[in-house]
C-alpha cells in the first residue's frame, strides 16, 4: 500500500471551518495583466471559469458578463490559475502557482505551505468527487485529499516508479476510483484502498485524463492512451493524422464525436472515421498550440490556447471570447519609464506559440485608460520588429521617446523614425548594445563592448573608456550600466578583462563629465558583480550588484549596505522623490529608506506584487510605483492610501504669486481656479477624486490669468484631491467640501 501521513486535528479542521473574510488582499495595489496563456477551462451551470496567466476569469455564457479576479480585487492566492474546480454546493476550488484557493461565491481562504499540509505551493490539477472529496495535485509530485475537513497527504515518491516530477490530472471513474497521472510516464489508480501503477511508454507525459463510461483516455502528448479493464491501447497520433507537436486533451461528445487539441490546433474524428482540422488559418484560433476544450450549456466548444486566448465554436460559427482585463499585450515587462505627460512606456518581450522570441513597445495613458501596442506596422518598419531585442527607453527634455537596439528608434509624439547607428558601430558597441543614458543636454549615450557612442542632432560621436583604465594590459571593456547625475556628469559601471599574465576580471564606476574620465575602483565582495547604478539629488552614487552588494559612493568611499547574508541578485535601482531607492531582484522589490536605513521587501507572500523575478520600477505623478514582473505584468503600489488612482498625500504649498491656485478651501458651493502658473494658452485639465479614487468630476481650461470660478454643489461633502494635469507639468490639492 502506498505510504500516507494522515493528519487530524483541530488545526486541519480550523482551515476550513472558519473562512477569512477576504475580498481584497492588498487594497493598495493594483495588476495589470494579460491573460492570452489558458491554463484551465470549466464549466460551472451557465458559467464558464477559465484560469489564466492574468488570474480567473467568469463568463456568463448567456449574457457574456465576465468578472476577472486578481489577487490584488480578490482572495485569490496567485494570478496563474491552472485548474479549477466545483463541489456539489458551488464552492470553487482554484489552484494556483502559489497555492490553493477557496471561493464560496463571496469569501475566499487560501491555503499554502505556511498554514496547510500543502508540501508545495504550485497546484497541478483539482478534482472533486461526487462525494464532495477533493483531491489536489501538485508541481511537487505530492497528493492531498480532503475529505470531511480532515486533509490526508500520500507522498508515493519512494516507491519504485517513475518520480513524479508533476501532478497534471487528476479525474474520477463510475466506480469512484480515483486516476491520477504523473508528468512521467506512468498513471495510478486508487480503488479506496490500494494503489495500482499503470506504466505507459517512454515517450508518455500524461497532460489529461478523460473518463467516458468504463474506459479512460489519456492525453500523453507523443500518443493517445485508453485504458479499458487491465487492458492499455496505444494510439499513435499518426494514425489520426497528428503531426508530432503535443497532444494535450482529449474530450468526447454524447454523439461519440471525439476532439483532440494539440501543437497544431484541434482535431475532430466522426463516429464514421470522418477528421476535420482547425487551425488558425480556417477557425478563430490565434494560435495552434491548443491546451484545453471546454462544452458550455449551449453547445459551444471552448477552446484554450497556450499565449493567443480562447476560440468558441458552434459547429458552424467561430468566434473569441475576451480573456484579459486589460488590453497589455504581454506579462514580460523589461523595463518602464514615464514620459512629460505621465504616458507609461514599457518593453515587453515573450515566445509566440512557435517559440520566436519577439519584442514589443507598448505606452498606457492611465487617465484615460488607453493601451497601445507599437508593431512594425504601425512604426513604418520594413523590418520585423519582433525578432529585435529592445533594451532601454529615454525620455529627452522634449517628450521625445527613444529606444535602444539594433538601431536608435526615436517618437517624436506623431513619427517613428529609425537612426543607424555609424557603419561600422560592431566594433565600438559589440553587436548588440548593453544601457543607455541621457544626460540635462539632451546627449545619448549607448553603452555596449567593447566601448561607448554618444549622439545629438544626428551626429554620432566614438568614446572609447579602455583609455579611462590606466592600464595597458585591459584586453577588454564592458560597460554594464550608465546613468547621469544633477550636475550633468554620465556616470558607467565599467568591467575590464585583464589575459597577462593570468585572467582577472575588474570593475570601476566611472565619472564622465563631457571632457574627462575619472576611475573609482568598486570593491566587490564574493564575486557580487555590479548591475545597475542610480544618481541622488545631493550626488551619491548607489551601485546594485547580483548576490547581494548595495554600495554607496559619496565622491571618496564605496559603503555596503546589503545585509552580509542576503545574496539577492538586486538586477535594477531607481530612487523616488522622497529619497527612497527602490530594488528590483529576483526575490521581488525592495525599498531601501536612505534616510533612516530601513529595508523593506514586497514580494508575492506579503503583497501584491505578482511574481518574485521583478525588473523594473516607474513612479508616476500621483505617488504610484510601477512594477514591471517576468511572467504576470505590471503591479501598481501607493505606499500611503488603500486606493487607486492615488493623488499624492503631500499637497502643494499654494504660494503662487497672486492668488492659490485653488481657493477657498474649504469651500461649499463655488472654488475658483488660478491657472496663471501654467503655460499661457496650454489645455489644462482638472480632476476631481473623492477618498476611494473615484473620479468625481472633471473638465478643460485653457491656461491664461483669468479666474475660473466652478461650480461645486453638485459634489457631496467630503474631502478631495483635484489634480491638474497640462504638458508642462502635473499638481495636486487636497480640498474641503463642506
Amino acid at each position: 500500500m502506498l505510504k500516507r501521513h494522515l493528519f487530524i486535528g483541530l488545526s486541519i479542521l480550523y482551515y476550513l471551518t472558519f473562512s477569512f473574510q477576504v475580498y481584497a488582499q492588498y487594497p493598495n495595489w493594483k495588476n495589470y495583466t494579460e491573460g492570452s496563456l489558458i491554463y484551465e477551462v470549466r464549466k460551472q451551470g451557465n458559467f464558464m471559469w477559465v484560469g489564466t496567466r492574468g488570474g480567473l476569469l467568469k463568463i456568463n455564457t448567456t449574457t457574456s458578463e465576465t468578472t476577472f479576479y486578481d489577487k490584488t480585487n480578490s482572495g485569490l492566492p496567485d494570478n496563474h490559475v491552472t485548474s479549477i474546480a466545483f463541489d456539489s454546493t458551488g464552492n470553487a476550488w482554484v489552484g494556483t502557482w502559489n497555492g490553493l484557493g477557496f471561493f464560496d461565491g463571496t469569501n475566499w481562504v487560501s491555503y499554502n505551505t505556511e498554514n496547510s499540509i500543502l508540501p508545495s505551493n504550485g497546484i497541478g490539477d483539482i478534482y472533486v468527487s461526487p462525494q464532495n472529496v477533493v483531491w489536489i495535485g501538485t508541481f511537487g509530485g505530492y497528493l492531498i485529499r480532503i475529505q470531511n475537513s480532515i486533509w490526508t497527504l500520500f507522498d508515493y515518491s519512494s516507491f519504485n516508479m517513475p518520480t513524479a516530477e508533476c501532478v497534471y490530472s487528476i479525474a474520477g471513474d463510475n466506480e469512484n476510483n480515483i486516476w491520477v497521472g504523473c508528468a512521467k510516464n506512468c498513471i495510478l489508480k486508487f480503488d479506496g484502498t490500494s494503489w495500482h501503477t499503470f506504466t505507459l511508454p517512454d515517450s508518455a507525459l500524461v497532460y489529461d485524463i478523460n473518463v467516458q463510461g468504463d474506459s479512460i483516455w489519456v492525453a500523453a502528448y507523443s500518443c493517445i492512451i485508453k485504458i479499458k479493464d487491465t487492458s492499455i491501447t496505444t494510439i499513435n497520433g499518426a494514425n489520426w493524422g497528428l503531426h508530432n507537436y503535443g497532444i494535450y486533451k482529449t474530450f468526447i461528445e454524447e454523439n461519440n464525436d471525439i476532439w483532440v487539441t494539440t501543437g497544431d490546433g484541434v482535431v475532430n474524428i466522426k463516429p464514421d472515421g470522418q477528421k476535420f482540422y482547425y487551425n488558425d488559418t480556417n477557425s478563430s484560433l490565434q494560435c495552434n498550440n491548443v491546451w484545453k476544450i471546454e462544452k458550455d450549456n449551449n453547445g459551444r466548444l471552448w477552446f484554450g490556447t497556450y499565449g493567443r486566448g480562447m476560440a468558441r465554436f458552434d459547429g458552424t460559427n467561430w468566434d473569441s471570447p475576451i480573456t484579459s482585463a486589460c488590453d497589455l499585450l504581454n506579462n514580460d515587462i523589461f523595463q518602464m519609464s514615464f514620459d512629460k505627460n505621465g504616458i507609461l512606456w514599457a518593453l515587453s518581450s515573450y515566445f509566440d506559440c512557435q517559440g520566436f522570441a519577439n519584442s514589443r513597445i507598448i505606452s498606457y495613458d492611465q487617465n484615460n485608460n488607453i493601451w497601445k501596442s507599437y508593431s512594425e506596422v504601425e512604426m513604418g518598419f520594413s523590418f520585423p520588429i519582433k525578432d529585435i531585442d529592445l533594451n532601454t527607453i529615454l525620455v529627452d527634455s522634449d517628450n521625445n521617446k527613444w529606444f535602444i537596439h539594433d538601431n536608435l528608434i526615436k517618437y517624436d509624439n506623431t513619427t517613428w523614425s529609425i537612426i543607424p547607428y555609424p557603419a561600422n558601430y560592431q566594433n565600438m558597441i559589440g553587436t548588440r548594445p548593453y544601457r543607455a543614458g541621457i544626460d540635462m543636454n539632451n546627449n545619448i549615450y549607448i553603452s555596449g563592448y567593447p566601448s561607448m557612442l554618444k549622439y545629438r542632432d544626428g551626429i554620432w560621436t566614438y568614446i572609447n573608456p579602455k583609455t579611462i583604465a590606466n592600464n595597458s594590459l585591459v584586453q577588454n571593456v564592458v560597460i554594464l550600466d550608465i546613468c547621469g547625475d544633477s550636475s550633468n556628469n554620465m556616470w558607467l559601471i565599467c568591467e575590464y578583462d585583464i589575459w597577462s599574465p593570468s585572467h582577472i576580471v575588474f570593475h570601476d564606476l566611472v565619472k564622465y563629465d563631457g571632457t574627462n574620465f575619472t576611475s573609482f575602483h568598486i570593491p566587490v565582495v564574493n564575486q557580487s558583480l555590479p548591475q545597475a547604478i542610480a544618481a541622488e539629488k545631493n550626488g551619491n552614487i548607489w551601485i546594485s550588484c547580483m548576490k547581494g552588494n548595495l554600495f554607496k559612493f559619496d565622491g571618496t568611499n564605496f559603503i555596503n549596505y546589503w545585509p552580509a547574508n542576503d545574496h539577492t541578485d538586486l538586477w535594477r535601482i531607481d530612487i523616488d522623490n522622497k529619497n527612497n531607492l527602490w530594488i528590483c531582484t529576483d526575490y521581488g522589490l525592495y525599498k531601501y529608506s536612505i534616510n533612516d536605513s530601513v529595508i523593506t521587501n514586497y514580494h508575492v507572500n506579503n503583497s501584491g506584487i505578482p511574481y518574485n523575478v521583478v525588473t523594473s520600477i516607474g513612479f508616476d505623478n500621483y505617488g504610484n510605483k510601477w512594477i514591471g514582473t517576468i511572467f504576470s505584468g505590471i503591479a501598481v503600489f501607493n505606499e500611503d492610501s488603500n486606493f487607486y488612482p492615488h493623488p499624492p498625500s503631500d499637497t502643494s504649498t499654494n504660494n503662487e504669486s497672486i492668488y492659490p491656485i485653488i481657493f477657498p478651501n474649504p469651500a461649499s458651493d463655488i472654488i475658483n481656479i488660478n491657472l496663471s502658473s501654467f503655460t499661457k494658452s496650454e489645455l489644462v485639465r482638472i480632476s476631481f477624486y473623492d477618498l476611494a479614487g473615484r473620479l468625481i468630476k472633471e473638465m478643460q481650461f485653457v491656461a491664461d490669468d483669468i479666474l475660473h470660478r466652478i461650480n461645486i454643489s453638485d459634489i457631496s461633502d467630503s474631502i478631495y484631491f483635484v489634480v491638474f494635469n497640462s504638458n508642462s507639468g502635473n499638481k495636486c490639492y487636497k480640498i474641503i467640501i463642506i
